[in-house]
């Protein structure tokens, strides 16, 4: 991305004023690309604190649309946001909060389909989901990207890999499902009850 702007410098003076961030802090997050899975109860906080912030490109996928029981706690949708769909209505807020931010969106459910094209290019991704089923495909996706890393970090690296690891890693196997304990935290299928807050 480009050098900072004279309004960029005044927006994020005071983060970049704290002592260790700076301006290459600053730039750092003007170069980052940010999956939010969700733009309800958690993902409004996530997004506008990001956004606010300064990353560059915030990614936010949602296949909802904004509800009236929505309204008392997810606050990028308002009274006349019912009907729409949850990240044009989000879009819409985060781009008045900070319009040199890149806001994109994906009105789609996440699958086990179509994770690895919404993750592509992303820094980060965030689960901000209350879908155990597309959480589920984030977390198989993120435990596959974990896998990749520690054999990479492995050969580039070996003596900061866990004893554990760096065997299998040798043997060239792959690690269990019991080694990534938060791929299937709740059996599939389980029925699931009680208040949903986000």
């Amino acid at each position: 991305m480009a050098d900072f702007t004279k309004y960029d410098l005044e927006r994020y003076d005071r983060q970049i004023r704290i002592n260790g961030f700076g301006e290459a802090g600053q730039m750092r997050l003007k170069n980052a690309r940010v999956l939010i899975a969700g733009a309800g109860g958690l993902g409004f906080p996530i997004s506008v604190y990001l956004v606010a912030a300064g990353v560059g490109t915030v990614r936010i996928v949602d296949c909802e649309t904004v509800e009236l029981s929505n309204l008392n706690r997810q606050l990028l949708h308002w009274d006349e946001d019912v009907g729409r769909g949850k990240v044009e209505s989000a879009c819409e807020k985060l781009q008045e909060i900070n319009p040199t931010v890149k806001v994109e969106v994906c009105d789609e459910v996440i699958t086990d389909d179509n994770v690895l094209a919404l993750v592509n290019g992303m820094d980060a991704v965030v689960d901000a989901l209350d879908n155990y089923a597309a959480r589920y495909a984030l977390n198989r996706e993120d435990g596959e990207e974990t896998w990749n890393n520690a054999r990479r970090d492995h050969k580039q690296h070996p003596s900061q890999s866990a004893e554990g690891t760096k065997e299998k890693i040798r043997e060239g196997e792959r690690m269990s499902n019991d080694e990534f304990p938060l791929r299937n935290p709740i059996p599939p299928g389980a029925i699931l009850t009680g208040m949903i807050l986000g």
